[in-house]
């Protein structure tokens, strides 16, 4: 007799393994298709953006000027790679980001720049032989291997892109480039290994798709130009160069009949054919500046100074440059002048007795005036600085470009002095780019008695408005950081370093003069311009400012307001706002002036 159990209320028996696994394959292959679908839109999405904004860059002139665009879409085009090395956009990114930095190259001259488009090329290459783009890499590769003075592994990238791509429309300009380098379109015997050692066994032609990348050892920065500015007391050099490089100066001193030098030692540099080998100044501070070629990575640049003369190096970077500032004997910068006067102990007359009244002698006011002449406590002649300019055109938001609007205020302000009987100077009157260092010894070297930077301010938080001052010192603030990093075309981490130099410049910088003048400018542009406009007050700040570096005089930023403010750009834009800003400013400079001259005399 069997015996059978019902089943519980509600229980069913349970299904089989095969029914259960034929029924949730599909489904779990169906799960992974759409995932799979899902990854592969998003990757395409991202692709196509990143490319949009690669031409939405490429096609604006001013965009393309600057570095911080380019890096945005490196940005986007390295996320691509790094997600999926091997996926369907993998070799397009690396195309695109040797482009990029093809074109950062173009914009900033700099050997740097042009080696990491050469090495993403070489990576897309090597990792993806049978891409459709592979004719333009190798020409872009081949160019930029011109550039760097490779001239060998060019005419490789040409041959290869003859032989594999021969119905390009590119392989007519590779055989264009090789004849115009002399070279055949065969592939020549190789007669050598990398060592220098006979290579017997080594056979003719080489791989069409992956031609030979170049040595990984780092390519020297080319010493491009050596620019000097004069004045009376001094002189400032400019050696400008494509990438850092190692620095060593040494001051020889002076021979029965030799004149005492100062020796620059530029290791992991090569010169340039376009500096002269000798620089004839002849100014009172220097006799001449010679550069050579010591070895194949050395450039010694040798300074023949006049009798004693002080002189100051300074490393500056992005891009990497060496000034070079010479000074009259008893003439480099000191601090506080004026204020050692003021504070200095009353000679001592012996205890209990007070020291005799003092009478001032026949002629003293004139003997005042004399002194506040012979140590500077004066402002008669003023250097005004329209920030930016030529292919750096500073912020742009609203319809307003810094540059522009920096060029028409400062010739309002210059106009403006100009009537209350001062000397006005300026750095640029057209849309010219100076560099930052160049624009403090215009200042020195025209023994200007005020130096006023003029800029305009941007923020990500378009509801941030307001005027503020800046003179130079350590940044005591992200704020300030930020400012700081903006006008010098630095990233923030790098102020750090920046802030290394300034301890070395900071005693030879007019601080204290420099605090008083922005206080004075700060409170009288917005005591004139409040009653009119509403405007927000930052005060006075203090950041490190490559423009105001090595100023001999009191030095200013004055930050005018921001763009990307509405209401605030609306403002800028307008010549009433920029009349009363500018009244205000010459206010707080003759403010200042009685001051000084009044500390002075007194």
């Amino acid at each position: 007799m069997t015996t059978t159990f019902p089943l519980p209320v509600g229980k069913r028996p349970l299904p089989r393994p095969g029914l259960l696994l034929a029924v949730l394959v599909p489904l779990l292959l169906l799960v992974c298709l759409d995932a799979g679908q899902a990854v592969a839109a998003s990757e395409r999405e991202g692709y196509n953006q990143a490319r949009q904004h690669f031409q939405a860059v490429a096609e604006n002139r001013k965009k393309a000027a600057l570095r911080v665009h380019w890096e945005r879409v490196e940005q986007e085009f390295s996320a691509l790679y790094k997600a999926n090395p091997k996926g369907p956009y993998a070799a397009k990114s690396l195309f695109y980001l040797g482009r990029v930095h093809e074109s950062l190259g173009k914009a900033s001259g700099m050997k740097a720049d042009l080696l990491k488009a050469e090495e993403y090329y070489s990576k897309s290459v090597n990792e993806f032989p049978d891409q459709r783009d592979m004719d333009d890499i190798l020409y872009r590769r081949g160019r930029i291997r011109l550039k760097l003075d490779l001239p060998e592994q060019a005419a490789t990238d040409f041959r290869a892109l003859v032989k594999a791509h021969k119905h390009s429309s590119l392989a007519p300009k590779a055989r264009e480039e090789l004849r115009g380098m002399g070279a055949s379109l065969q592939e020549p015997q190789p007669q050598t290994e990398s060592r220098g050692k006979k290579d017997k066994g080594a056979k003719s032609g080489t791989d069409t798709s992956a031609s030979p990348t170049p040595p990984q050892s780092k390519v020297p920065a080319m010493l491009g130009s050596i620019n000097y500015a004069s004045g009376k007391e001094y002189t400032r050099v400019t050696l400008a160069l494509d990438g850092e490089v190692t620095c060593r100066e040494k001051s020889l001193p002076q021979g029965s009949k030799q004149p005492r030098h100062l020796s620059l030692t530029l290791q992991g540099a090569t010169l340039s054919s376009k500096v002269p080998s000798k620089i004839t100044v002849a100014d009172g501070h220097l006799n001449k500046i010679r550069s050579g070629q010591n070895s194949p990575d050395t450039v010694q640049v040798l300074f023949d100074l006049k009798d004693r003369q002080e002189f100051k190096v300074t490393r500056l970077t992005n891009p990497f440059r060496v000034l070079v500032d010479v000074y009259a004997p008893g003439a480099a910068p000191a601090e506080g002048v004026a204020e050692e006067a003021e504070t200095s102990p009353p000679p001592a007359t012996g205890k209990g007795k007070k020291p005799p009244r003092y009478v001032p002698p026949e002629g003293s006011r004139k003997m005042a005036a004399d002194l506040v002449e012979q140590l500077g406590l004066t402002v008669r002649r003023i250097m005004i600085d329209p920030g930016h300019g030529g292919n750096d055109p500073g912020a742009q938001a609203n319809g307003l470009v810094e540059k522009d609007l920096n060029l028409k205020f400062a010739r309002i302000l210059g106009g403006l002095l100009e009537r209350r009987g001062l000397s006005v100077h300026y750095t640029r009157t057209s849309d010219k780019y100076i560099p930052l260092e160049e624009r403090t010894s215009q200042a020195n070297a025209n023994k200007a008695d005020m130096f006023i930077s003029i800029h305009c301010n941007a923020n990500k938080n378009p509801g941030i408005s307001g005027i503020e001052t800046y003179s130079l010192n350590l940044a005591s603030s992200k704020h300030a950081v930020s400012v700081a990093a903006r006008e010098n075309a630095q990233e923030p981490k790098n102020i750090s370093d920046l802030q290394v130099i300034l301890t070395d410049l900071m005693l030879s910088s007019k601080l204290k003069e420099s605090r008083d003048a922005a206080g004075s400018i700060q409170a009288k542009a917005v005591y004139t311009v409040g009653p009119t406009f509403p405007i927000l007050d930052h005060g006075v700040r203090e950041a490190p400012f490559y423009v105001l570096m090595g100023a001999k005089m009191p030095s200013v930023l004055v930050e005018l307001g921001y763009l990307t403010n509405r209401a605030e750009a609306r403002r800028l834009g307008s010549d009433k706002y920029l009349n009363l800003l500018a009244k205000g400013i010459v206010t707080g400079v003759l403010a200042y002036k009685t001051q000084i001259e009044h500390v002075a005399t007194r």
